[in-house]
C-alpha cells in the first residue's frame, strides 16, 4: 500500500500486475493472488479512512478507478465508494475540511473512472456531478484581497 502512496505515477502498472496476478493457470479468479493483494489493500485503505489520511485515501481511490476501468472490480462498488464520498457532503455538522476531501476524492475517481461508470449508470454519474457542483457553489464565496474602492480622505463639509 506504500508503494501507491508514495509512487502514485506507477498506479497503471500496479493496476496491470494486479490484472495478472487475478486469474489463476486453470483461469479462475476465486482464490487467485490478485484477489488476496486486493483484500490487503482494502484493509489498507480502510485504516487510512480511520486516520483521515486524507492524501492517501485520494490515492487509493485513483487506484480504486484504475481497478474498475480495468475490469479487475465493479463498477458498482466504485460507484458506491463514491457516493459516500458525496454522502459526506449532505452531512449536517461536516466539517469544511473534511467536505472538501470529500469532493475531491469523488471527483477525482469520477475523472479516471468516469466513462466505465457512465456506460453503467448514467444517472447515478449525473447524480455525483451535481452534487460536487452543489457543494462548490454552497461553499465558494468571493474574497478581496483589497476592498475595491479606497477612501483615502473624508471631505468636511
Amino acid at each position: 500500500m506504500v508503494s501507491l502512496t508514495e509512487q502514485p505515477y506507477k498506479i497503471p502498472h500496479y493496476v496491470a500486475l494486479l490484472r495478472s496476478l487475478s486469474q489463476n493457470a486453470d483461469g479462475s479468479t476465486e482464490n487467485s493472488l490478485g484477489k488476496q493483494v486486493l483484500d490487503d489493500i482494502w484493509k489498507g485503505f480502510q485504516a487510512f479512512l480511520d486516520k483521515l489520511a486524507w492524501r492517501e485515501v485520494r490515492l487509493s481511490v485513483h487506484f480504486f478507478a484504475h481497478l474498475a476501468s480495468a475490469g479487475l472490480i465493479s463498477v458498482h462498488s466504485m460507484l458506491s465508494l463514491l457516493q459516500s464520498f458525496i454522502a459526506v457532503l449532505e452531512e449536517f455538522g461536516a466539517s469544511h475540511n473534511r467536505a472538501k476531501n470529500a469532493a475531491l476524492c469523488a471527483a477525482e475517481g469520477l475523472l479516471i473512472a468516469g466513462p466505465s461508470l457512465k456506460a453503467h449508470s448514467p444517472t447515478d454519474v449525473t447524480a455525483i456531478v451535481s452534487a460536487i457542483e452543489t457543494y462548490i457553489e454552497a461553499s465558494s464565496a468571493n474574497n478581496f484581497l483589497v476592498c475595491p474602492i479606497v477612501h483615502l480622505y473624508e471631505r468636511s463639509g
